[in-house]
């Protein structure tokens, strides 16, 4: 998006891809060469799919789920092919519903992923095996600490059976493999200018990059992060939308920011409802967890030291995981963390413990 100097009104440029983003001389320039100067300009690429350099990632039925296309071609193999089985590389949000998709199906899964557990960037260790009981529970095979090497083709089945060979030598046959591992920045409009770029294009708090005129938003860029102050590429569609919003407001003249963004995950298949918030994966010695249980709910938390809530899980509770992930961000923030009225009985309406609800309001905790 880019406002053309000091135009008026809108102009869509349809169809006419940018190629390049020149922005000390605050101009655009298009796939066929031609180039727009403009007044104020934001990006928002997106991210495209991360596949690994591994042999065979080109083969017939190894695909990705990232864009549309990439899902018009699953649900086609789904519904055409008389597929046995599966193999999802990539325990993460994006893998687990393709884990889903094969149940539904009725064909046998296997997900497979290099890290010990699953969703190992939003679940804690104790929460992922309850996670991963229940799976094997449904018939679905998991795969930990499985590196892809690379992806042959059974010669004896030409146009059928695949096998991914692990880095340790594991074997593991499928007639659809469905790689989900991850996904990078766009960032080629930039590359090779004066704007500073980490893992995204690195902006501040009203998302304005260090070059003046040029902002960016979404998936594409690194923003402040609440919990470690530091500029993170989170990408996730709420933020992409404060960010967005944020933007705009200060492209139009205003001086908004954007403060909130925290790592967090929240994801429903077969029939359990996850919520990850927080740092996970950095506990830091002195470190403690807080457990908590109540039929299907279980809870996980971890504190730091100093009594700072760093990380959370939740099985279960979707319908007010919200009152719970906004008094967890008002706890990273410093704000008043004593839960309202309304907010405890809804919690304790949703089958929340007691003790719990008094935890996340900032009250003693009992020990229980």
């Amino acid at each position: 998006m880019a406002v053309w100097g000091n135009c008026p009104a809108a102009h869509l440029h349809m169809g006419r891809p940018v190629r390049r983003v020149h922005p000390v001389q605050r101009e655009l320039e298009l796939d066929g060469g031609e180039r727009f100067e403009y007044g104020q300009c934001l990006i928002c690429t997106g991210t495209s799919v991360f596949l690994p350099p591994a042999e065979g990632m080109d083969l017939a039925n190894v695909c990705c789920v990232r864009a549309p296309q990439d899902a018009r071609r699953l649900k086609n193999a789904l519904e055409t092919q008389r597929l046995r089985s599966i193999l999802v590389v990539g325990a993460s949000m994006v893998g687990i519903k393709v884990v889903e998709l094969a149940d539904q199906y009725g064909i046998a899964c296997t997900l497979a992923d290099g890290a010990p557990h699953l969703f190992a960037l939003a679940a804690f260790q104790d929460t992922a095996e309850r996670i991963e009981r229940y799976l094997k529970s449904r018939g679905i095979s998991l795969a930990f600490s499985a590196m892809l090497d690379k992806i042959v083709q059974s010669p004896k089945a030409p146009s059928g059976v695949l096998t991914a060979i692990m880095k340790d030598g594991r074997q593991l046959p499928a007639d659809l493999i469905v790689v989900c591992i991850g996904a990078r920045a766009n960032m080629e409009l930039v590359r090779g200018t004066p704007v500073a770029t980490g893992r995204g294009i690195l902006v501040a708090r009203g998302m304005r990059t260090n070059v003046p005129g040029l902002y960016a938003a979404g998936d594409c860029c690194e923003g402040y992060e609440l919990q470690s102050k530091e500029q993170r590429n989170i990408g996730l569609w709420a933020n992409a939308g404060y960010q967005g919003r944020t933007a705009g407001a200060n492209m139009a003249g205003a001086d908004e920011s954007f403060d909130y963004t925290i790592l967090h995950n929240i994801s429903h298949f077969m029939g359990i409802d996850f919520l990850g918030m927080g740092d996970i994966v950095h506990p830091q010695p002195g470190d403690r967890y807080r457990r908590w249980q109540r039929g299907t709910l279980y809870i996980q938390a971890m504190e730091g030291a100093d009594g700072t809530l760093k990380g959370l899980n939740l099985l279960g509770g979707a319908a007010v995981s919200g009152i719970v992930k906004n008094h967890f961000m008002k706890r990273l923030s410093g704000e008043n963390v004593q839960l309202d009225a309304l907010s405890r009985c809804q919690l304790k309406n949703a089958g929340f413990p007691q003790n719990f609800i008094d935890y996340l309001g900032g009250m003693v905790y009992d020990g229980a």
